[in-house]
């Protein structure tokens, strides 16, 4: 599914983003602003918290060995997501209701076990009590491979946007390393779906993804998005430069001797035969 965003990368150093920093920024600046072409869907804004939030969890699991792949990794995860999310935007304010009802009877001390044989309409594992049986870090989806694991034992999580609907998991249990991808958590989960029996199979999520487009709002995301998913195209790039979605065999134009390294084995910083 990367291959959907990447696209062939110009440059390894196009996509490079540092590590989020400690600012007085407000929490709801806006990264980048997610659309559906083609769709009479509104336009989803996606902050810098939230942005910087999720890489940021996964940074301090474990080292980075490749930052172009990681950054699309996580751009993946979250498109994934939103995409979905802005394709059933008709049914989104009837199934966030019923969510904040769920919420509010937990609030009000009702068992997370009712809740789930009461109102998930994720039919297998409603019979088990919701079990989502022993997870790990990046086992999920965007946002649940983050808020899972940023949540108390035996407190729920809120109301998450999925892939899959809208999703409310109570943690029963945590272990291992905290501070590495060894930890895992046991959790339940609630799922109302965006639609009853909505079946998208593989080529109708794929044809969702390519209609997705992104509107950055800084300099910082310019630089980190994909070029051929950015609208408009940013300046610094054409056709000849940036490989169509979907086809990333095209050949780019080269612009740099950085460039002419893509796929080569480099030995003491130079070229050499694989």
């Amino acid at each position: 599914m990367l291959a959907l965003f990447i696209g062939s990368l110009p440059s390894l150093l196009f996509f490079q983003d540092p590590p989020a920093v400690e600012s007085s920024r407000p929490e709801d600046e806006i990264a980048f602003e997610v659309i559906l072409e083609g769709s009479e869907a509104p336009t989803l804004a996606f902050t810098v918290k939230e942005w910087d939030d999720y890489t940021g969890f996964y940074r301090g699991l474990h080292g980075i060995d490749d930052e172009a792949v990681f950054i699309n990794r996580m751009l993946a995860d979250i498109l994934q997501t939103l995409g979905l999310r802005l394709n059933f935007y008709k049914e989104l304010s009837d199934v966030e209701a019923r969510a904040a009802e769920i919420l509010r009877k937990l609030e009000n001390g009702q068992s997370f076990d009712r809740m789930v044989r009461t109102y998930s309409e994720n039919m297998q594992s409603r019979q088990f009590g919701g079990s989502m049986g022993r997870i790990a870090p990046a086992m999920l989806y965007y946002p649940v491979n983050h808020l899972l694991f940023v949540t108390e034992e035996g407190s729920w999580t809120p109301a998450m946007h999925t892939p899959h609907g809208i999703e409310i998991c109570y943690v029963d249990k945590r272990g291992g390393d905290p501070h590495s991808l060894d930890q895992w958590v046991e959790s339940r989960s609630i799922l109302l779906v965006f639609m009853p029996q909505q079946n998208l199979n593989a080529q109708r999520r794929s044809e969702i993804f390519r209609k997705i487009r992104l509107r950055p709002h800084s300099d910082r995301f310019r630089r980190i998005l994909p070029p051929a998913l950015q609208d408009p195209p940013p300046h610094e790039f054409g056709p000849e430069e940036t490989a169509p979605v979907g086809n990333p065999g095209v050949p780019l134009k080269q612009k740099s001797d950085l460039d002419s390294r893509n796929d080569k084995v480099i030995v003491n910083g130079k070229v050499v035969d694989g």
